[in-house]
């Protein structure tokens, strides 16, 4: 997890502890840290630099975590609270009397150092970073790929039979609920039911079977069917 956070020039550093979501593996004292593929991507996209913490160092995060015994014996220690709104008045109350005090660390007054550094952010960018999962599957005839136990189509034009291709399961943070492109047929409980559902918010692409056939050189589709003729009696 992060555990500071600083400036290098034009740049901002976040200081990582040696977890495998950021380090690849663990190298002796003094090497290059290999990094996750992931961590680089997401700090690439939020543009910051990644500092992992030095090996055998706890003393490199003593900032952060100093953080939680002084909120405990300034605000917690000694006192009740009868709900959650009533411990987060006590707090903030307090965080006005923290920033006004200098820090004896880097000699500064809280409040002015936090404004300095907030002003030094830069926007997010339009579209959040995405997490996914890869796995690699390949097409089937139905131009359909597997993954848990699912089948999802694909670009019946852009793929083939037997083609690996990459799933990638993702979340996003901050994306708003898909907005409905037309309404939905039809009326009454059931309906306004099933209208709520994920599912309904999803555009089905819609394609000719004759592109399956295309793709798997079979014979054309057709629904006519013909049987030799028996004996009559």
């Amino acid at each position: 997890m992060p555990t500071a956070s600083c400036s290098t020039g034009s740049r901002s550093a976040i200081v990582y502890d040696r977890t495998k979501t950021v380090v690849r593996r663990h190298v002796a004292p003094g090497q290059a840290v290999p990094l996750h593929p992931e961590a680089v991507a997401f700090a690439g996209h939020y543009d910051f630099d990644i500092d992992v913490l030095a090996a055998y160092r706890p003393t490199g995060k003593g900032r952060v975590e100093r953080q939680v015994t002084i909120v405990r014996d300034h605000v917690l220690a000694g006192r009740g609270f009868s709900s959650l709104a009533d411990l987060d008045a006590a707090f903030m109350a307090w965080v006005p009397m923290r920033r006004a005090r200098t820090h004896r660390t880097h000699g500064e007054v809280i409040g002015v150092r936090a404004a300095r550094d907030h002003a030094a952010l830069r926007p997010l960018p339009a579209r959040p970073y995405v997490v996914a999962v890869r796995h690699l599957r390949h097409v089937g005839k139905d131009c359909l790929v597997a993954y848990d136990a699912n089948l999802y189509s694909v670009p019946a034009r852009r793929a083939r039979h037997r083609q690996l291709v990459e799933v990638r399961a993702s979340t996003t943070t901050g994306d708003t609920p898909p907005q409905r492109t037309r309404p939905a047929p039809g009326g009454g409980p059931l309906q306004a039911l099933l209208n709520r559902a994920a599912a309904a918010q999803v555009v089905v692409d819609r394609r000719p079977l004759s592109v399956y056939d295309q793709i798997a050189g079979t014979a054309p589709f057709t629904t006519a069917c013909s049987y030799p003729k028996g004996p009559t009696s």
